[in-house]
């Protein structure tokens, strides 16, 4: 795994803000304090496979908090599954508080306010994946995103130790396998959802929508570096109809060209915030993503991040190196 960030032997104002800033990529923009003045040790190591991202954290007590405030109209909107190792974790969101303790997990939703409270030494390992590739309603995953799951019968007993094993070999998983695993994730998860709701049989997705769902998607991944991938392409490799491949993407309150660029967007931003790819233009990484045109990438990746690709690759320069130090002991991310 990568290492995020890692506050051993920083000084208390700037590993409060390399906290910070590590939290919100790990899980969305945050508010982060901490109890008392003492120093604050936490260590962030994360890692991709496919769409997923898997993390661990090892941290002294502090609060997370996602407010109102920080979830803005243009949000990319995540599902998160929390598993704790050691230690416990109270969250907090849709008016409920779950204590999470090793054996169980929680679901929780970056589009609604949540707060995660670490009030003793943990470890977390956690797993995110984009709101609009989990097919459930908004209703059905309010309904269980707070609450604290076994993770010992139902569907849990058999999505924990996957993501278990899966976080401890993340870093062989590349490419088809990647994109495959992942989707084996959000199937499980919407799997959950639908267990923990009472919807299995109501009306759910058929196994075989659900497949092809995940099969479309699979393919997107796997050709997003194709500047002629396109809904037409799709429709024909997958033998189905155009109009039922837009009924495919409705029922996720998305469009296929939508869902292209983003993960354009996405692969494109990872790469530009790696820092063994500094040699590389802007343009040159987007052109790997399928992007033909300068302007049309910078106007996507600002819609989805907020900045330009320059100020992205800047900024994630400057996360390596040492920021200046902040007065606050309560920082909120930018």
């Amino acid at each position: 795994m990568g290492l995020v960030v890692d506050t051993v032997s920083v000084p208390g104002a700037v590993a409060a803000e390399r906290w910070t800033a590590a939290v919100s990529r790990t899980f969305a923009p945050v508010h982060v304090s901490y109890p008392g003045d003492g120093p604050f040790e936490g260590r962030i190591t994360a890692d991709r496979c496919g769409y997923l991202e898997v993390s661990t954290i090892d941290a002294d007590p502090h609060r997370v908090c996602r407010t109102p405030r920080l979830i803005t109209p243009d949000r990319r909107d995540f599902v998160v599954v929390a598993l704790p190792a050691a230690g416990t974790v109270s969250v907090r969101q849709h008016g409920r508080t779950a204590e999470v303790t090793p054996g169980d997990m929680v679901v929780f939703d970056t589009s609604r306010p949540y707060v995660l409270d670490f009030r003793e030494r943990v470890r977390v390992q956690t797993f995110r994946v984009p709101r609009r590739v989990v097919t459930t309603t908004d209703t059905a995953l309010g309904a269980v995103a707070g609450t604290a799951i076994r993770a010992d019968h139902g569907v849990a007993a058999m999505l924990a130790p996957f993501l278990t094993n899966l976080a401890a070999s993340v870093g062989t998983c590349d490419g088809t396998v990647g994109d495959r695993l992942a989707g084996h994730v959000v199937d499980l998860v919407g799997t959950l959802v639908a267990e923990r709701t009472g919807r299995a049989g109501d009306g759910a997705e058929s196994p075989a929508k659900t497949e092809l769902i995940r099969r479309v998607r699979g393919y997107i991944n796997e050709h997003l570096a194709d500047p002629d991938l396109s809904p037409l392409s799709i429709a024909a490799a997958h033998h189905i109809s155009l109009r039922y491949l837009y009924q495919l993407f409705a029922a996720e309150d998305s469009t296929v060209s939508r869902w292209i660029q983003q993960r354009r967007v996405e692969e494109a931003g990872r790469e530009l915030a790696d820092g063994n790819r500094m040699g590389d233009g802007v343009f040159t990484v987007a052109r790997r993503w399928g992007f033909v045109n300068a302007s049309h990438f910078s106007r996507a990746f600002r819609s989805v991040h907020g900045m330009s690709p320059s100020d992205w690759r800047r900024l994630r320069d400057g996360a390596a190196t040492a920021p200046a130090a902040l007065p606050e002991r309560v920082i909120a991310a930018p």
